[in-house]
C-alpha cells in the first residue's frame, strides 16, 4: 500500500500523503462520508477520485468500501465481522430501515435520498411497529441513536425549517449497511420466539 500510495503523491501534484492518509481516517472513523456535509467533503471528493486505492486499502484492513455517487455518499462495512448489538439498537436499526423504505416507496424522500420523519410520528410508529415503547427520558433515546448518528447512518435533532420540531433524519446509508431481503429479516426477527427478552443481542 505504501509503493501505491507514493504512486499517487508522485503522479498528481494537487495531492499528497497527508490529504489521503485524512481521508482514510474519517472514513475509518465516521463509516460513512457525505458530498453536502461541508467538514466531509474534501475526504468524500479523495475518497471517490481515488477509488481503486481505496478499495484497496480498505480491503486490507477488511472493510469493502462502497460509493454512491447518486445520493453522495462513500462507506465502509465489515467484510467478515458483525458487530453485537443489544436488542434495543437492534430494533432501532430495524425499525429505522423499515421507516426509510417506507418514506421512500411514498415518495417523501429528499433530494439527496434521506428521509425525514417527526420524533412524534417516530415514536408511534416505532411502538406500532416492534410492540415496545421508546425510552421516556430523552437522554436514554440519545445515547441509543448515538452509535447511529456518529456513523453517518440517522441525523437527529431540530427540523431546519422549523427548529420547534424534532425529527429524525434517515440518511440513504442505512440502504448499503442492511441490504438484500431485509422485509424479511425484520419479519424474522420480529417473530422470534425470544423477542422479549431485554438483555439479548442480534447480529445486523
Amino acid at each position: 500500500m505504501l509503493t501505491e500510495l507514493r504512486v499517487l503523491v508522485g503522479k498528481y501534484e494537487d495531492i499528497d500523503e497527508d490529504k489521503l492518509k485524512a481521508a482514510a481516517a474519517e472514513l475509518l472513523s465516521c463509516q460513512f462520508l457525505y458530498r453536502t456535509k461541508g467538514r466531509q467533503r474534501k475526504h468524500f471528493e479523495i475518497v471517490t477520485r481515488f477509488q481503486s486505492y481505496f478499495y484497496n486499502l480498505m480491503d486490507a484492513v477488511g472493510y469493502q468500501l462502497l460509493v454512491e455517487e447518486t445520493h453522495g455518499f462513500v462507506g465502509i462495512v465489515p467484510i467478515d465481522y458483525r458487530r453485537k448489538m443489544s436488542l434495543n439498537e437492534t430494533l432501532l436499526l430495524f425499525a429505522l430501515r423499515f421507516f426509510y423504505d417506507e418514506e421512500i416507496s411514498a415518495f417523501k424522500g429528499n433530494e439527496d435520498g434521506s428521509v425525514d420523519i417527526s420524533m412524534e410520528d417516530f415514536e408511534i410508529r416505532y411502538t406500532r411497529f416492534t410492540q415496545r415503547e421508546l425510552p421516556r427520558l430523552k437522554g436514554e433515546f440519545q445515547q441509543l441513536m448515538s452509535h447511529f448518528v456518529r456513523h453517518g447512518i440517522v441525523e437527529y435533532g431540530p427540523d431546519e425549517n422549523t427548529p420547534e420540531i424534532e425529527r429524525v433524519r434517515i440518511l440513504p446509508s442505512i440502504t448499503v449497511l442492511m441490504s438484500g431481503d431485509v422485509t424479511k429479516r425484520i419479519e424474522a426477527y420480529m417473530r422470534a420466539s425470544d423477542i422479549d427478552t431485554q438483555d439479548e443481542e442480534g447480529e445486523v
